[in-house]
């Protein structure tokens, strides 16, 4: 389980306004956080690794932080707006529009972020199947020519790839989920969303690419 951490100051010039910073909680099993939230013990709240809250008058409070790591963990509407908005500046900051960026993972909350996340930037997503072996994963990876590659460390620790490689739970996707939120602009409605490989049950696997468009017909049926 995830342990929370946190420093309170006051900010400069006022006794009722706070500074929150979860910054210093971990998780012992290397799960990722993927939410903070605060209780301020004045009958509000908030979520966010980093926070300030101004209280209505001075006075002693029970403030509280939880924090839930990517092991079952579900996140709001609102939450999953927030990281895939992160993990998509941490995108856009490594990559050019128009790359790819590919994921080989069991399905996860990281896994979810990426898929709404590096369309989001304007990045092509390749779903690498994690049911393959490795030699078959390398041909996918091969075969889509992504920048970087992501996914669960015992998935990336069995593949040799020329390709800078970031596990869930590492210190640097903990630095994705933490960056400023991607701020360019919206994607066109015919460009790429995911790169999807078909079964392979009739010969070797093929690429589809939906679009923006497709995705959208998609939601709007839904």
């Amino acid at each position: 389980s995830p342990e929370p951490h946190a420093t309170v100051t006051t900010n400069e010039g006022s006794a009722v306004s706070y500074h929150f910073n979860a910054g210093s909680s971990f998780d012992p099993d290397g799960e990722p956080i993927v939410r903070y939230h605060w209780k301020f013990g004045d009958g509000t709240e908030a979520d966010g690794k980093v926070v300030d809250h101004v209280y209505a008058e001075e006075g002693s409070y029970d403030a509280t932080l939880f924090v839930l790591d990517d092991d079952g963990a579900r996140l709001t509407f609102a939450e999953l707006d927030r990281l895939s908005a992160a993990v998509a500046g941490w995108c856009a900051a490594h990559t050019d529009p128009g790359d790819r960026i590919a994921v080989v993972a069991d399905n996860s909350v990281a896994y979810g972020l990426l898929y709404y996340a590096v369309p989001r930037a304007g990045r092509i997503l390749a779903l690498i199947n994690q049911r393959l072996d490795p030699a078959e994963q390398a041909g996918q990876i091969a075969a889509s020519g992504p920048r970087i590659l992501l996914g669960d460390r015992c998935q990336l620790d069995r593949l040799d790839v020329p390709i800078p490689r970031v596990a869930f739970g590492s210190a640097e996707y903990q630095r994705a989920l933490d960056h400023s939120p991607f701020l360019g602009p919206q994607p066109a409605e015919d460009d790429p969303t995911w790169l999807v490989f078909t079964s392979g049950s009739t010969g070797v696997p093929k690429g589809a690419v939906p679009t923006h468009r497709s995705l959208a017909a998609a939601v709007a049926v839904a």
